[in-house]
């Protein structure tokens, strides 16, 4: 009875150790395995009935140098020495398979006063799934989603290190911009997956020129970085040559079509008397340009002989200006009326717009500034400051009788799935009433990641936020994009707009995309709306609204209080009829 006993308690006990998927063995002090549960039997391909030492079964493979590591018996019975392989090596199976791991050792004692163990047991986990997910999740951080070479944050990080490099070992670098010329013609003509198509193809034939250790960058839609470690100028400059050789060999081919492409390339060298990182991408933006007035197909060495090189420096000082902005307050929000066409005397909504106080008394035009923070990433700073201090002013003043207010966006923080959180939140946050806000985001921006444009409208949306396409018209691909994307209003271009009263062209154009927009059931917006002669045109047109110097100038955010109680344009608004 007790041998029935016996022999079922060790069937249940097998039965366990074979149901998880854990690799479990026991060993004695010598290594031989005494027991190995199914799944170890499998991966260490142990026949049956065989108990071999278990030196024959754990071997390893660094993760760095990709040398073997076949650890003593000692080794292998210290439960330390496991654990430090868990991070440096994979475990190699008899096949072959490398697996990620996690290992932990247990020593068992004959009786209490013993002092060496007499059996010990190994339980491996396979940790091969999450390893792969985390390289994926940390290459994904890193790099460039559709071309898969390395994005701009781990750019500018790779770059700051070179320079430190130079600082503290007198090391000597050079850093190349690569400008794509034709990008906007195959949007244009072609379509965004074209241009996409177009990208990957691009950067691979880049890739085909350099060295595994240099490091390509995408770090806008038409730009890419080349950051050549212990090259100096001259050398660079040679690499660059190749890399226009095989630009000029290099065609795209969609739909039937063929796309010749021509490249810029600025060479700036990264050593010591740099002052930032800034200023080397300002620099070699400088020499990409000397390099484009060359002609097609061209590089140049950056040279600080020239009469440009005072506005790059401007360029990288509005940096700093930027961030003493938001830190300091120095930012504010002004406003420009947007008005019915079609009822004489109604102020319908407003666009937010931003200024800058430059400590004198004086006001800055984001003009002077946008580019700058455009091409050193500081918009979606701008952009974060503008949403919240919109909602802030929106929820002081909920019971304003606007319809709602614009507030502008850069296409960069429309890719951002944080800055989407980060709306999300502010609207919790501040209660904001969302039926009053409507999100701008240019035609331009939506065009160039649709996919993304998307996502974050429909999110809006389901906030209850509206949303304006501006600029509308101005890309030859608009009306095929307008029917993807779920927006409310429609801004129409300026440049269509201003001289409507005299050009029968620009007149036809607005007219075809006001009877687009209605027939979708969108609204409409003129922009550029300088005097009462374009007004004029845009109502009997049928257009929705107006904007414009014609109809108001752009005036500090809290002057709509008083316009919407009695606007000075109202009057002169219903001589139109």
């Amino acid at each position: 009875m007790r041998d029935n006993q016996s022999s079922q308690y060790q069937q249940a006990i097998t039965q366990a150790l074979d149901s998880t998927r854990d690799l479990v063995l026991v060993c004695d002090k010598s290594g031989e395995i005494l027991v190995a549960n199914r799944i170890a039997r499998e991966i260490f391909e142990i026949p049956v009935n065989h108990n071999p030492n278990i030196t024959r079964c754990f071997k390893f493979i660094d993760h760095y140098t990709n040398e073997f590591i076949e650890p003593s018996l000692d080794k292998l019975l210290n439960a330390e020495y496991l654990e430090s392989l868990e991070h440096q090596a994979f475990l190699v199976t008899p096949s072959g398979t490398e697996i990620a791991f996690n290992i932990t050792m247990s020593e068992l004692y004959q009786s209490k006063g013993d002092i060496m163990p007499e059996h010990f047991v190994i339980v491996v986990h396979d940790e091969t799934q999450t390893y792969r997910l985390k390289q994926s999740v940390n290459f994904h951080r890193k790099h460039d989603l559709l071309t898969g070479v390395a994005n701009r944050v781990e750019f500018e990080k790779q770059l700051m290190e070179s320079l430190q490099d130079t600082r503290l070992n007198k090391g000597q670098h050079s850093l190349c911009m690569i400008k794509m010329e034709q990008i906007k013609l195959v949007n244009d003509s072609a379509g965004h997956l074209a241009v996409c198509e177009l990208l990957k193809a691009y950067s691979d034939m880049l890739k085909q020129q350099i060295r595994a250790n240099d490091l390509l960058a995408r770090i806008s839609n038409d730009e890419f970085a080349l950051l050549l470690w212990q090259v100096d100028p001259i050398v660079a400059e040679r690499v660059a040559t190749k890399i226009l050789a095989s630009v000029r060999d290099f065609s795209f081919e969609w739909q039937q079509s063929e796309y010749l492409i021509t490249t810029s390339i600025g060479i700036v060298e990264v050593n010591d008397a740099a002052e930032s990182w800034a200023q080397l991408i300002s620099c070699a933006d400088l020499a990409c340009l000397q390099a484009k007035q060359k002609g097609q197909n061209r590089c140049a060495i950056y040279s600080p002989i020239t009469e440009d090189i005072k506005s790059h420096k401007t360029s990288v000082a509005w940096v700093g200006k930027i961030i003493k902005a938001v830190k300091s307050d120095q930012f504010e929000l002004y406003q420009q009326p947007i008005y019915s066409l079609t009822d004489n005397t109604h102020l319908d909504h407003c666009e937010l717009l931003l200024r800058m106080r430059d400590g004198k008394g004086g006001i800055i035009n984001p003009g002077a500034f946008l580019m700058a923070a455009e091409k050193y990433d500081m918009i979606n700073v701008i952009d974060r400051w503008v949403v919240m201090n919109s909602f802030v002013w929106l929820c002081e003043n909920r019971d304003i009788s606007l319809d709602h207010i614009n507030i502008n966006l850069s296409g960069i923080s429309l890719t951002q799935p944080e800055f989407l959180g980060y709306v999300h939140d502010l609207v919790e946050a501040y209660l904001v009433p969302v039926e009053k806000v409507c999100f701008e985001i240019t035609e331009t921006a939506a065009v160039e990641n649709v996919k993304k444009a998307r996502e974050f409208i429909t999110s809006m949306r389901s906030l209850g936020c509206r949303i304006a396409l501006d600029d509308f018209g101005t890309g030859m691909a608009s009306f095929s994009y307008l029917k993807n994307l779920p927006v409310d209003f429609v801004k129409i271009d300026g440049e269509f707009v201003k001289e409507i009263h005299q050009d029968k062209i620009s007149r036809s154009m607005v007219k075809s995309i006001n009877d687009v927009a209605h027939e979708m059931e969108l609204q409409t917006v003129a922009e550029y709306v300088e005097n009462k002669e374009v007004a004029v045109v845009l109502r009997d047109m049928g257009i929705d609204f107006g904007q414009g110097y014609g109809l108001a100038v752009p005036s500090p955010i809290n002057t709509i209080i008083e316009s919407t109680a009695q606007s000075e344009y109202a009057s002169d608004h219903s001589k139109l009829a």
